[in-house]
């Protein structure tokens, strides 16, 4: 179930990041992102001894998305 939510709280993520950036990926790229992202961010938690469905988790999926979307961002500005 927590593995669904990091999903959703990323698609989220990807999808607030497609409507606010440039979109020269277009916005399915920022979705796949902010959901790696988050599954990444989830997993880190859960690695680290998380369990469960809680806030903290919830927070990591969002760190780990933005995190992700923020160094996609910044690399593909640098190379224009």
């Amino acid at each position: 179930m927590s593995v669904v939510l990091w999903l959703v709280v990323g698609l989220i993520f990807g999808w607030i990041a497609g409507m606010l950036a440039d979109n020269r990926a277009g916005r399915a790229a920022y979705l796949v992102l902010g959901s790696v992202g988050a599954l990444v961010g989830g997993f880190l938690f859960s690695l680290f001894g998380g369990l469960g469905i809680t806030g903290i988790g919830i927070l990591m999926a969002m760190v780990g998305s933005g995190v992700l979307l923020m160094l996609y961002l910044g690399i593909s500005r640098r190379r224009i």
